[in-house]
């Protein structure tokens, strides 16, 4: 699997940052897989931490991917945990909105996996779930990167 992974990290470019991507996936799937993480019975705190520790870990190796060089990956990694200015009011209105945004999708997608069901009429369920889309669109234009220069695939 580990092997797979380097492969993986290397077929995606020459490139320093990719080998160590592809090797963060590897090494954290072998993990993974060692300790049972991947159990699907697992439910309650045990599933949130797991899915919230899986989220952290993935984003973290995502900068090796994303950075164009070892030093501007160390720049990175470094400035997350070194540069804490207080937030102005514009990122705490960003953070609230993308805040909500989460809390939305996280209980939509509880709701479906638990099979909660509300109950109203057809037409409320349509109009919930029209909206629903409406404000994950305007999301979308609002915070998305919209450029297509920015998807590194455009860089080959």
């Amino acid at each position: 699997m580990l092997l797979t992974f380097i492969i993986s990290g290397i077929w995606h470019g020459a490139n320093w940052t990719f080998l160590i991507w592809g090797t963060l996936y590897g090494v954290l799937q072998c993990i993974e897989k060692a300790i049972g993480w991947g159990r699907k019975e697992w439910h309650g705190v045990r599933r949130v931490v797991h899915i919230f520790l899986t989220f952290v870990l993935v984003n973290f190796a995502w900068i090796f991917f994303r950075a164009d060089s070892l030093n501007d990956a160390w720049v990175i990694i470094t400035g997350i945990f070194t540069h804490m200015d207080i937030p102005t009011n514009r990122d705490i209105t960003i953070f609230m909105g993308v805040a909500a945004a989460i809390v939305i999708m996280v209980l939509k997608e509880f709701a479906q996996e638990r099979e909660v069901h509300l109950h109203c009429s057809s037409l409320t369920r349509e109009a919930l779930r029209h909206i629903y889309i409406v404000v994950f669109v305007a999301y979308i234009i609002l915070f998305g990167v919209l450029s297509g220069d920015q998807f590194i695939y455009f860089q080959f």
